[in-house]
């Protein structure tokens, strides 16, 4: 029966995987999408401007924007731009031909990444690289709608679910033999996911900068001004509600029933320090 159990979730896993990367639409994700797209090209004229728009949406990681020619207008040349917001010639290039395919909008995964979606459209000509989950969350604080994958394969998790769950209820339970691994906090950059209280948790590549800046300082205080150069960049005026209220936003996806111990501590009027497991 464990072997049963261990082969549906693998099953469901890879499931939940396609699903992540298929093209997600709704209502709610296209006029977001349109809104963005309308807004970074009236601003594309000031690379600066659309710097500090990209810097305040946190779904919201990358962006192409090209002229009424084709002609790439943002990113500028490098060096003008923060290096998160940098994108690759290779990049570049195979964004250029998923936007001048786009009939007139196209939804697809970014670069294979289950975390990454992207919006190209032909009016305004935008490419829009939003981090999957972040995006979610936004629509569902704004109206509660969610990009929902396909009835087919929606179907299908929520049966391979149900069996798991049977099956899980009859599966011997061995308790753990080392409770802390539970509680420790482990971050991996290569799939901008953290672990932490027993549970997988996806991470913005801004999340994913806050958390190892403090962990490399291995429970020591880090200056508010040492995380907005690591996460936000130094060509950006720091402004402590940003920070703040970001540190909140990821308590709360890290330990969103406060059911463990305090991961990320206030030290007030100074910045913040990981709190060792």
């Amino acid at each position: 029966m464990r072997k049963f159990s261990l082969i549906t979730a693998a099953i469901l896993a890879l499931l939940s995987g396609l699903a992540a990367i298929l093209p997600e639409r709704s209502t709610e994700a296209d006029a977001k999408a349109q809104d963005d797209a309308r807004k970074l090209a009236e601003k594309s004229a000031s690379s600066e401007q659309v710097n500090w728009m990209l810097v305040k949406d946190d779904a919201l990681e990358k962006v192409a924007i090209w002229d009424g020619d084709g002609a790439l207008i943002y990113p500028p040349p490098k060096g003008m731009v923060p290096l998160r917001l940098d994108l690759s010639e290779d990049t570049l290039l195979e964004l250029a031909r998923v936007q001048r395919s786009a009939n007139p909008v196209a939804w697809s995964a970014f670069r294979g990444s289950p975390h990454h979606i992207l919006n190209c459209r032909k009016e305004p000509a935008v490419c829009l690289v939003y981090h999957r989950e972040t995006f979610e969350e936004a629509l569902s604080l704004q109206s509660g709608g969610l990009p929902v994958p396909p009835k087919t394969v929606s179907g299908v998790l929520a049966f391979l679910a149900f069996v798991s769950l049977i099956a899980a209820k009859f599966t011997p339970c061995v308790p753990s033999k080392d409770l802390s691994q539970k509680t420790r906090l482990q971050v991996f950059p290569d799939r901008y996911v953290a672990v932490y209280g027993g549970k997988e948790v996806p991470l913005t590549e801004r999340d994913l900068k806050v958390l190892t800046t403090l962990q490399d300082r291995d429970g020591n205080v880090v200056t508010k001004d040492e995380l907005y150069n690591a996460a936000w960049g130094r060509d950006f005026m720091p402004n402590s509600r940003a920070l703040d209220q970001h540190v909140i936003t990821l308590r709360r996806k890290l330990d969103p029933n406060k059911s463990q111990p305090a991961l990320i501590e206030t030290v007030r009027g100074i910045g913040y320090r990981l709190v060792p497991a």
